[in-house]
């Protein structure tokens, strides 16, 4: 385990996702009324998580790694299901600091 990067409040209030720093970077999403964690979503080699976001519904989370690309990875949290996976735009990290899905 590593340091957390991001965090993201679901629009419930009671899920949070926080966003790992590493070789292969993982976000971990939290039940906050239990204290437990509901599922771990594994990343390929981006070196890290540096933005997350629920969707309005909060059924989709954003992850933007901290890759030179900063790719962005939409899932379906609750599946553990990668829905997209697309590049964002080009540079030296960090230069992405939030999401916001509309």
């Amino acid at each position: 385990d590593d340091d957390i990067k991001s965090l993201a409040i679901n629009p419930t209030k009671d899920i949070v996702a926080t966003g790992q720093v590493g070789k292969r970077p993982y976000v971990l999403v939290w039940d906050v009324r239990e204290l437990k964690r509901i599922v771990r979503l594994d990343f390929p080699p981006v070196r890290g998580i540096v933005a997350l976001t629920f969707s309005a519904d909060g059924t989709k989370l954003v992850a933007c790694g901290s890759d030179d690309r900063h790719t962005l990875f939409v899932w379906d949290w609750r599946k553990n299901k990668l829905l997209a996976e697309m590049t964002g735009q080009n540079g030296t990290p960090p230069q992405v600091y939030g999401l916001v899905w509309n």
